[in-house]
């Protein structure tokens, strides 16, 4: 019995003691390999760095290293890029034995029979990723590439068709020395139209730019082959699509902006035309600028302006008409005389739209007449144009008195006085101007009567407000200075108004003054606060002998709609008033002062 126990050991010392080999496998295509080679180190070699050497016999990368270890036994390992400690691989946490020291070591559980261990890469649990070499992977094409592992469809087949990239040629076929090459093209002919009849042509003319002129807005002209129809001539390669925008101009200022409908995005954000180019000549559908079909006509009405001169002497030029319907243009738009002193002109023009406009007397703008505030439009730089908003069909409108709102009216003759007492009149004399004359300074001359009093006098129309100042001299800079209480605010300056209906002689002012020529009277009325006009419409006017001087405004409600201080004078902007009674009250110290006012 003790015999069969001593053979039973022995035999199992035996099992346990056989060797089995492992192969280790280590993927170094992510690596450069250290001069002193590649090694493995572990449990089963005591941890040499440099006693286990690993080769890469066929150069993919992959070094492997065959050893011999005890059967049914459990081994730790790690990879060295070089042969010393500090080389070795960093072993993830996911496919690692903690080696007790902080880190992580590699390891395997051997049994009886050999194992070879899975590729993996330095310093990763999984084998390495293979790299992307792109490629022709079809063995049949010329330019086949063994090396390739993804195809990126550049393989050739001889005789196969192909695209050498080059609009001029066709037919293009791989040759026998696996080039992609085609016979020379024909081009096409194209002919792009554009309408243009909604649109104010550019006195430079009309033009297009494309692929096919490498975007120069100033190489192709169109020629216009009916009234507002421009059509251009050119030649594309077949198989191509040119891309496009027309210009009102040569300039990119002028260029069309394409619907999104019927436009291509050119990659920058830019919408273009496109049109597809054939073997046949081919003639682009018409469309209208900006558009992506024909146009449809803007709606057209009649305008006839008129014109009464009889206060104004014709030039001998003859009186025009200009707007921005013609381009602001003082001597193109001549009117006809119709009969007396009326003189007209009639326009086509869309309607809907806001025409501004003004008449002149001579073909140039010293002859423009000064058109009344009270029917004028401030064109935003200063300017005064007469407006007109037109509807469908023939428009036919009133006829008004050069510079006047209204129709001439019978004329009535104004003599003018001035005093000049306290002034030396100017060695060319004193004179009057009004808007009539457009404020030439000596447009009509004065004669002294002595005392310091001159006369001067001018044909008016009855039943009009006239503006007017007078001049001591002939220079602008000579005009006076008319008083607010006693003048019209004209764009920021006061002029005297005047308001006829029969033969007058208008009492002599005093030169920039309200009143006479006599110390006394205005200092008097000047002792006392003054609100005017009374009643008010746009404006209210205040004005105090003194300065700093509070004041409220309340309306019939006890409300306080406005307040200020008044230094002599003070304007206030009553535009938005409701009409109705108001008080202005004002305290200078002690004293209070109450002024009743009416808004209409």
């Amino acid at each position: 019995m003790k015999k069969t126990i001593l053979f039973l050991s022995l035999f199992t010392a035996q099992l346990l003691s056989y060797a089995v080999s492992i192969t280790f496998q280590v993927n170094m295509s992510l690596q450069t390999v250290s001069p002193n080679g590649v090694h493995v180190a572990g449990s089963f070699q005591g941890w040499s760095a440099n006693g286990t050497v690993m080769t890469d016999s066929d150069g993919d990368g992959i070094y492997t290293v065959t050893v011999d270890v005890a059967a049914n036994t459990s081994y730790q390992f790690k990879y060295l890029n070089g042969d010393a400690w500090g080389t070795n691989e960093s072993v993830p946490t996911a496919c690692g034995w903690n080696d007790g020291f902080g880190g992580f070591n590699r390891y395997v559980d051997v049994v009886s029979t050999d194992l070879i261990l899975p590729v993996v890469c330095f310093g990763s649990c999984d084998n390495c990723p293979v790299p992307t070499v792109n490629g022709c992977t079809d063995s049949n094409a010329c330019n086949y590439d063994a090396q390739a592992n993804t195809d990126d469809g550049s393989c050739l087949i001889i005789g196969n068709s192909c695209d050498d990239g080059n609009v001029e040629t066709t037919n293009d076929v791989v040759d026998a020395n696996c080039v992609c090459s085609g016979t020379a093209a024909v081009p096409t002919m194209v002919v792009l139209r554009v309408d243009m009849t909604n649109q104010t042509v550019d006195a430079a003319g009309v033009f297009v730019a494309g692929t096919f002129n490498n975007w120069d807005a100033t190489a192709t002209q169109l020629s216009e082959y009916q009234p507002g129809l421009y059509q251009g001539v050119l030649f594309a390669f077949p198989g191509e699509t040119i891309q496009y925008k027309f210009l009102n101009g040569n300039t990119w200022a002028g260029t069309e902006s394409v619907p999104v409908a019927c436009g291509v995005d050119d990659g920058s954000g830019n919408i273009n035309r496109a049109l597809a180019i054939g073997a046949d000549p081919v003639t682009a559908n018409l469309v209208c600028f900006n558009e992506c079909a024909a146009c449809v006509p803007i709606p057209m009405s009649s305008v006839t302006f008129q014109v009464d001169m009889s206060n104004t002497t014709v030039s001998p030029n003859g009186v025009f008409v200009a707007g921005d319907f013609q381009g602001w243009s003082p001597n193109t738009t001549v009117m006809n005389n119709i009969g007396g002193s009326v003189y007209s002109y009639t326009a086509i023009v869309p309607t809907g739209t806001t025409l501004y406009f003004k008449y002149i007397n001579g073909g140039d703008w010293s002859g423009a007449e000064n058109v009344d505030f009270a029917c004028a439009f401030n064109d935003g730089s200063g300017n005064f144009n007469r407006g007109y908003n037109v509807i469908a069909g023939n428009n036919i409108l009133p006829l008004v008195c050069f510079g006047l709102c209204q129709a001439c009216e019978n004329n009535v003759t104004a003599v003018l006085r001035v005093d000049m007492s306290g002034y030396t009149p100017d060695a060319n004399g004193v004179h009057f101007t009004t808007q009539l004359d457009n404020f030439v300074p000596d447009a009509h001359s004065m004669t002294d009567l002595g005392g310091g009093i001159w006369e001067g006098s001018m044909v008016v129309p009855a039943n009009v407000a006239i503006q007017y100042k007078f001049v001591n001299g002939t220079n602008i800079n000579q005009f006076e200075t008319v008083p607010a209480e006693c003048g019209t605010n004209i764009n920021g300056t006061y002029f005297r108004t005047l308001t006829l209906t029969q033969d007058s002689i208008v009492d002599a002012p005093c030169f920039s003054s309200c009143v006479a020529c006599t110390n006394e009277v205005y200092q008097y009325a000047s002792r006392f606060p003054r609100a005017f006009p009374n009643p008010f419409s746009n404006e209210l006017n205040f004005t105090t002998p003194h300065l700093g001087v509070p004041y409220t405004i309340y309306n019939a409600w006890g409300q306080a709609v406005a307040k200020g201080i008044v230094n002599g004078k003070t304007t206030i902007d009553t535009s938005q008033w409701p009409n109705g009674l108001y008080w202005w009250v004002l305290v200078n110290g002690a004293r209070y002062s109450v002024i009743k006012v009416s808004g209409c």
